[in-house]
């Protein structure tokens, strides 16, 4: 994630979600999962193996759980990454 630290107000943020999978994925995406109805992000860029996704004059509103999320179609996909993101007044 960058930055690192502290994330202020009216800052950008950029996280990213690599994989490394054989085959390679299909899908990759990312979805804020703090509320109990989670929002479909996808990826602000994108290729077959990495997703990023950038928020842009974030406010203390855009703090929570955003969740990565790459299949596959092998047995054990997909797979879920969270990241906590804090935002500072």
């Amino acid at each position: 994630m960058t930055p690192t630290g502290n994330i202020i107000q009216g800052s950008e943020v950029t996280v990213k979600c690599i994989v490394d999978s054989k085959p390679e994925p299909s899908s990759i995406m990312w979805t804020n999962i703090t509320e109990s109805d989670p929002i479909a992000l996808g990826c602000s860029e994108n290729n077959i193996n990495h997703c990023w996704l950038t928020l842009s004059n974030v406010t203390i509103l855009d703090s929570g759980i955003y969740q990565c999320e790459a299949d596959n179609g092998i047995r054990g996909s997909p797979v879920f990454l969270d990241k906590h993101i804090t935002v500072y007044g």
